[in-house]
């Protein structure tokens, strides 16, 4: 334990510095020299949040949280930590719904602009489109209205090209 605590005290200066190679280096010494102390989750959970690891820092996050004794068992400063560890996961929590609001918000934008020029038939439209569908996927009111989006331009190129055929369908 005490070469962990070592090992997690210099990862703690590499973080200030801002040497987070090395300092993820010096937390994996940590954990192999004691991989039950909460301590070093929590650190390497903070350096992971604040580099914007944030799916890496929730999960040590809670490595660490289970890690910790019974709520009565626990000392001050494993309160503290458990307090913490709560905090960055309700901010994770609340970064998570605002990503999903701000995309919802911007695929719609985009959703307009493609319904705006769904009869030009050009190339840009056809990459908006391709891009849009990766994003509603899982969203079924967008989805309709990009179908819409595709027919019509399907239509609109059918147009457009079937005369160019003499009338025959390809």
């Amino acid at each position: 334990d005490d070469v962990a605590r070592i090992f997690l005290k210099t990862a703690r200066e590499q973080v200030q510095k801002k040497y987070y190679e090395a300092a993820l280096n010096t937390f994996q010494k940590a954990l192999k020299a004691a991989p039950e102390l909460p301590d070093i989750y929590f650190e390497r959970g903070k350096m992971y949040y604040d580099i914007g690891e944030f799916a890496e820092a929730i999960n040590d996050f809670n490595k660490a949280a289970q890690l910790l004794p019974d709520m009565d068992a626990l000392t001050a400063p494993q309160k503290e930590m458990q307090k913490k560890i709560i905090t960055y996961q309700n901010e994770y929590i609340k970064m998570k719904e605002e990503l999903v609001t701000i995309k919802r918000k911007y695929t719609a934008r985009f959703m307009d602009l493609a319904e705006k020029h769904q009869d030009s038939g050009d190339d840009y439209l056809v990459r908006l489109i391709s891009w849009l569908a990766l994003r509603v996927k899982d969203d079924e009111i967008a989805q309709a209205r990009l179908d819409k989006i595709t027919d019509n331009l399907l239509s609109n190129t059918k147009q457009r090209v079937l005369p160019l055929f003499n009338g025959k369908d390809f």
